[in-house]
């Protein structure tokens, strides 16, 4: 399989003394993450719960090294209170349930530009995120509009970074990338601004881009020239809690020590 292609197995041996349940088979999914010799992320044994057992294989030593044979040691997300990538951004304080991955930071000799803003189009490198479907939670949501699997990482495009206002642009090209859509959409555009400290994410907008025949949101719709319409379909902040997934604990503590708080995430 290419990397992020899915396997399936169906089991049909249940224990003896457990009756078999051949409508709703456990099921070992196996997802390709990397080919040859570029390996570029290692995992870990965790567990994502209380009740969500999902494991994966880590290697405390890193995948890949450099020429002086040094490991990369890749663990848990770590967080960067100075620039946004690094960070991890997660809701309903789970990795993988659509969380928000910023790798790759430009390096020193990137070219510079005149403006605050940085822009980088399909195909380059300098700046690399990506939206991480691996839960199994996903595994209950609907398929791509072809029927095929969600895939397991989805590429931001078009990546926008204003480190000045911590502001992030970029688009999910659902049509263009998988060659479908996904529930009608063929791109979502992100506009996400975070915190001075990276911490969560404080406001911003997810909009669909949608056939006009599919205009039934009642979000602002606003005609595009090739007949599609984009439409408002999230808000950061309101439908969508992102917190940055290094300060899960430091989070919980203080729900569960502050009475006062009835926030959910």
């Amino acid at each position: 399989p290419a990397i992020g292609e899915t396997i399936v197995w169906r089991t049909t041996t249940t224990h003896p003394q457990q009756q078999p349940q051949p409508q709703d088979p456990p099921r070992i999914v196996w997802t390709r993450q990397s080919h040859g010799e570029d390996v570029s992320t290692a995992y870990r044994v965790e567990r994502f719960g209380p009740r969500d057992l999902w494991y994966q294989q880590y290697d405390e030593n890193g995948g890949g090294g450099d020429d002086n044979g040094e490991r990369q040691r890749r663990t848990m997300p770590t967080y960067h209170a100075e620039t946004l990538w690094g960070n991890t951004f997660i809701q309903a304080l789970k990795v993988g349930l659509a969380s928000y991955h910023f790798i790759s930071p430009p390096p020193p000799t990137s070219t510079t530009t005149t403006t605050t803003t940085t822009t980088m189009e399909r195909g380059t490198s300098a700046y690399h995120a990506y939206i991480s479907y691996e839960h199994p939670r996903c595994g209950e949501w609907p398929p791509l509009d072809d029927g095929s699997p969600i895939p397991s990482r989805v590429p931001f495009r078009n990546i926008q970074w204003d480190p000045t206002r911590r502001l992030f642009q970029g688009c999910i090209l659902w049509e263009e990338d998988y060659g479908t859509r996904w529930q009608g959409a063929s791109k979502w555009i992100y506009t996400i601004q975070f915190d001075t400290d990276f911490m969560c994410i404080v406001s911003g907008t997810v909009q669909t881009v949608l056939p006009s025949t599919r205009s039934s949101l009642g979000h602002r719709p606003e005609e595009e020239e090739d007949g599609t319409t984009v439409q408002d379909m999230s808000t950061f902040g309101d439908t969508l809690v992102y917190i940055n997934a290094a300060i899960t604990e430091q989070f919980t503590e203080f729900m569960n020590d502050d009475p006062s708080s009835t926030t959910t995430v």
